[in-house]
């Protein structure tokens, strides 16, 4: 859901929201047109390298994501285990993922979104979700989830 962060955006004028990944025309101008209307500051990437999209998870002040349908959030540990907070929305499995570290929004809200980027700014409470990012995003591994996936094919065969 672009739409919300974009709408978000627009409470956010010191700040950019950089999209990573690859993009139709069509639908660059449509989200281009949606942050002019807004006053949003937004830049495509359309599509980064894996060191590029690990050197941006570095750089930045936050993952920013409005999926309202994501499967485990793979990108949402990416960050953590960098110590860049994440502002994602209020999903279950975001909710599982992100424990204290994530700071969450309701679906659809942009004002909710840009309300969490915005406490970001302050350099105590970056700080503090920085350290729980960290935290959090040593539970997950791909060594405990294989061990975990062979522990359940090992219970099934049985």
């Amino acid at each position: 859901d672009v739409e919300t962060l974009i709408r978000g955006m627009a409470a956010l004028p010191d700040h950019t929201l950089v999209l990573l990944s690859r993009i139709a025309d069509r639908r660059k101008s449509e989200l281009a047109a949606l942050a002019r209307k807004h006053g949003a500051k937004i830049q495509f990437e359309n599509g980064v390298s894996e060191d590029q999209y690990h050197a941006w998870l570095c750089r930045s002040k936050a993952l920013v994501t409005a999926s309202r349908d994501a499967g485990f959030g793979i990108p949402v540990i990416e960050a953590m285990e960098r110590g860049t907070p994440v502002v994602m929305n209020d999903l279950e499995i975001f909710r599982e993922i992100g424990g204290e570290a994530g700071l969450r929004f309701a679906v659809k809200d942009h004002g909710g979104f840009a309300n969490q980027v915005m406490q970001l700014s302050d350099p105590a409470i970056w700080e503090r979700h920085s350290k729980l990012s960290l935290d959090q995003a040593k539970k997950f591994s791909w060594e405990a989830s294989a061990k975990k996936l062979l522990d359940v094919c090992e219970r099934l065969t049985a």
